[in-house]
């Protein structure tokens, strides 16, 4: 029935997985982090986003195996104890519709989690290949009560519980001598005694059904009040019949049952919400307990048949409302990742683009132009780069001439630095890196590129501050 090797890979497959996704999460927020550093933003941002919307996807994956996991123990257990393997008794205990409880367990049956089983749709119960029912009956049948009747034919039918046949001896004195006369004797089936050990048993299976329905509705009842409990580790809730006590972070906090207005779900989970106009959220508490705790203490504090309990539409409804909330975030925070440049300088060289360094060769070529407003630049392009930032820019300029004419130049230049000061463009460079050509000198571009690199001694040397 359960594939115990199976459940075991899954659960090895879930736990690396999530330590992956953990990693690849973490790395895709530092990777964030490192934008304006380099230059290569386009880059940075789009492993960030690889990095983080995998690793987050992959911890969601991990989350809901997790939970399809929990789910096969508890349908296993329900079902253990209804003799037809009917979904309706799982549907019940956990406070979920009957449609999503057949998609869970096909869903196993798909992933081989079970074998040899199916849904008859028919009956919405879980059977074997053969047809037969999934599991046998665990549940107390009480014996018949036995009727007592006076008639031959009927009593016939009664078997009372055998005694010892007893030897009564009877000593009847006579005037002269003692005669001593025995008989035997056979007593009289006790049927009221019989009537009162049935009526026993049936009160005691009787208190075995309640304590059964108990369980399916509450987490627990226990002798000192308590009503419901939580306690493992994680989170600690208990309710009693006066108070309501939870830890919230590392401070233990304790409402009185009486200043309760209700309990209600919403996207954290059970929210309780005080006359005073106040709330307290219930924390981490897994989602097949939330009707469950949100009726109990809505029924503690308004009165049993005074609350409306928790439906099934609702609780899919806030599940369903998370999910697009927890999307959203993701949504904001991938949004804040890749705006996040023009909002937060990283560094230096943050916000210095390509067209920073053209309007630095602009400025440089224009000073040895004769009428430099004359000018018009075009066909930019980086020739050369070291690892601290200097690079040699190609560009055409059309100027006009110290005869009133245009000539076409090729212009290549070394621009060691830029800074941005506001709108304000600071540069550096050496006035021996800079080669203005009159024609088309096109053709010697990789030549001019070398003698540049070869006359500056500080090339792919870390700057001077």
């Amino acid at each position: 029935m359960i594939n115990e090797k199976k459940v075991k890979l899954q659960k090895v497959k879930r736990i690396l997985t999530l330590i992956f996704g953990i990693i690849f999460a973490i790395l895709g927020v530092l990777f964030a982090f490192t934008i304006g550093v380099t230059d290569d933003v386009a880059t940075i941002i789009e492993m960030s986003l690889i990095l983080l919307c995998g690793g987050v996807a992959m911890i969601i994956w991990a989350k809901k195996r997790k939970k399809l996991i929990n789910d096969l123990r508890e349908f296993m257990k329900i079902l253990s104890c209804d003799e037809n393997g009917c979904l309706n008794s799982i549907s019940s205990a956990t406070n979920r519709p009957i449609e999503e409880i057949k998609k869970e367990i096909n869903k196993l049956i798909k992933l081989e989690f079970l074998q040899g089983v199916f849904i008859d749709e028919s009956s919405n119960c879980l059977v074997k290949g053969n047809g037969e029912v999934k599991l046998k009956s665990k549940v107390y049948t009480p014996p018949q009560p036995i009727k007592a009747d006076t008639t031959p034919q009927q009593s016939e039918n009664v078997t009372p519980a055998k005694e010892p046949v007893k030897e009564v001896k009877e000593e009847i004195p006579p005037a002269s001598e003692t005669v001593t006369r025995t008989h035997f004797t056979t007593p009289e089936p006790d049927i009221q005694k019989q009537e009162e050990t049935v009526s026993k048993e049936k009160f005691e299976y009787e208190n075995i059904s309640q304590s059964q329905d108990t369980e399916q509705t509450s987490e627990n009842q226990f002798d000192d009040g308590t009503i419901l409990l939580i306690d493992n580790g994680t989170s600690y809730i208990k309710l009693t019949n006066e108070t309501l006590s939870f830890k919230s972070g590392k401070e233990m906090k304790e409402l009185k049952v009486s200043d309760i207005e209700s309990a209600k779900l919403g996207l954290f989970g059970v929210t309780v919400m005080l006359k005073n106009n106040d709330q307290e959220i219930l924390p981490t508490m897994s989602k097949d307990k939330y009707s469950v705790w949100v009726d109990t203490i809505n029924e503690l504090v308004q009165g049993k048949g005074n609350y409306t309990p928790l439906s099934h539409e609702t609780i899919a409804e806030v599940k369903k409302q998370r999910k697009i909330a927890i999307g959203a975030a993701v949504a904001v925070f991938a949004a804040i990742i890749v705006f996040g440049t023009s909002l937060f300088n990283f560094g230096e060289n943050n916000n210095i683009s390509d067209n920073d360094y053209y309007s630095a060769v602009r400025s440089i070529v224009g000073k040895q132009l004769k009428s430099p407003s004359t000018a018009h630049y075009y066909d930019y392009s980086i020739e050369a780069e070291d690892d601290y930032g200097r690079r040699i820019i190609f560009c055409h300029c059309d100027a006009q001439n110290g005869f009133g004419g245009y000539s076409q130049l090729c212009c290549w230049v070394m621009v060691d630095k830029v800074e941005k000061d506001g709108d304000k463009i600071n540069y550096t460079y050496a006035k021996s890196n800079v080669i203005v050509e009159e024609g088309g000198a096109d053709f010697l571009n990789d030549q001019y590129v070398q003698r540049i690199i070869d006359n500056d001694s500080k090339w792919n040397q870390p700057l001077d501050d």
